[in-house]
């Protein structure tokens, strides 16, 4: 009885947890907070890093930094990809005109990750990238 017990407190607890963090995600950040809290779980068991690197973020680096955003993604603010851009100590902003929360929708935007990942290529200052599909098709 007493170990049914115990179970049913760690189910409460799980169950109370389930309901308060999402509200706390949705609080904080009323746009996304919600579904953010829930893509969290999956990193849920990862080991706690010590060491991340948490700035200065001005320094300038040996590789240029790419930067790549949508002009309209519900998430990340193009005007702050601009912003975060100009604070980098070297960084190049690669524009994706579309939408969505990604850029994988254009093959401009691939060949520059192929050709940044692979030797280290930046495009011209300036460069912006077509969006070659729609970020939800219809079927």
């Amino acid at each position: 009885m007493r170990r049914l017990a115990t179970r049913a407190a760690a189910a409460l607890a799980l169950t109370a947890a389930v309901v308060a963090v999402p509200s706390a995600f949705e609080k904080a950040h009323p746009t996304f907070g919600r579904s953010e809290a829930f893509s969290e779980v999956g990193c849920a068991d990862w080991p706690r890093i010590s060491e991340a690197y948490d700035g200065p973020w001005n320094r300038r680096t040996a590789q240029t930094i790419l930067v790549v955003n949508p002009t309209y993604d519900p998430a990340t603010r193009y005007d702050l990809a601009v912003r975060m851009t100009r604070q980098l100590g070297n960084a190049r902003l690669l524009t994706l005109d579309g939408f969505g929360h990604v850029s994988n929708h254009s093959a401009c935007v691939t060949s520059w990750y192929t050709r940044y990942l692979l030797n280290g290529d930046v495009p011209p200052a300036g460069t912006r990238c077509a969006q070659d599909r729609a970020p939800f098709p219809a079927v």
